[in-house]
């Protein structure tokens, strides 16, 4: 299996989990009267969850990245800045 191939399975486990933790039924379990330094139970559980998931889909994407420049042999941050500069 190559690594590709494995970011990108990883990526698709993480749209799962997405579509799980954003199901109403779960949702449901959180959307009580209660709060948590006056936000909403279900506000806290929205935000975190949501920052989780965006944090551990920048962590597969960007090691799909570096994978991939690696592999094809294609610049880095600073050799394409240098060898791309006009002025």
């Amino acid at each position: 299996m190559s690594a590709r191939s494995s970011a990108g399975e990883r990526l698709v486990a993480l749209f799962l989990l997405g579509l799980l933790i954003f199901n109403p039924p779960l949702l449901s379990i959180f959307a009580v009267d209660q709060f948590i330094a006056g936000v909403p139970v279900l506000y806290i559980y929205l935000f975190t969850t949501w920052s989780c998931l965006l944090g551990l889909v920048g962590v597969a994407a960007r090691g799909q990245s570096v994978r991939t420049t690696a592999v094809n042999g294609g610049p880095t941050g600073g050799e394409f800045a240098s060898s791309h500069d006009s002025t």
